[in-house]
């Protein structure tokens, strides 16, 4: 018996020093692979960066100077300047803002939740009944605004000339070429 193991075992290693081979050439192949995707990756990183320049930079700047919101180029590309309005209030802000929401009339658009944690097979309905009848439980409060909801808000806001705290709400103003062909 000890025979037949030490002969498959000689067989088994030649094989194995061929599967070792092929392997290596696989992982080499992968980490060549790896190297080309970073690569790539920081090429199209760059490449954004370029577009993002000329979209809202270079070319709502140039059109700015020439006083034209919407032009065709030469080529038959038609470029239209649009602004968009966002807000999202920074996070050591939030609570201010909300503040100021609410005591602005404008206390709607803040919602509030609770938050409770139930323990793994606790039964959550009848926990949630429990705590509302007025049993204690670990939780917390939160108030937030959803950042499209806010953001629609301010944009309102601003169309009807109404003043804001822009810093205190996060209001981002950014204009960009907008193309479209033919």
């Amino acid at each position: 018996m000890s025979n037949d193991w030490d002969n498959w075992t000689k067989e088994q290693s030649g094989a194995g020093d061929n599967a070792i081979a092929v392997i290596s050439g696989l992982v080499d192949d992968l980490q060549r692979a790896d190297e080309e995707v970073e690569r790539l990756e920081e090429e199209l990183k760059k490449a954004k960066a370029a577009a993002r320049e000329l979209r809202e930079v270079k070319i709502p700047e140039r059109m700015e100077d020439m006083e034209v919101e919407e032009l065709t180029t030469k080529s038959g590309v038609k470029v239209k300047i649009e602004e968009k309005v966002s807000a999202s209030p920074k996070k050591d802000d939030r609570e201010s803002a909300w503040d100021w929401l609410e005591d602005n009339g404008h206390g709607a658009l803040v919602k509030r939740q609770a938050i409770f944690a139930f323990g793994k097979g606790e039964d959550e309905e009848k926990a949630a009944r429990e705590m509302i009848a007025g049993a204690s439980r670990p939780g917390r409060f939160e108030r937030g605004v959803h950042p499209s909801t806010l953001s629609s808000w301010v944009r309102e806001q601003l169309e009807e000339g109404t003043e804001i705290p822009m810093e205190l709400l996060g209001v981002r103003r950014v204009r960009r070429a907008k193309t479209t062909t033919g």
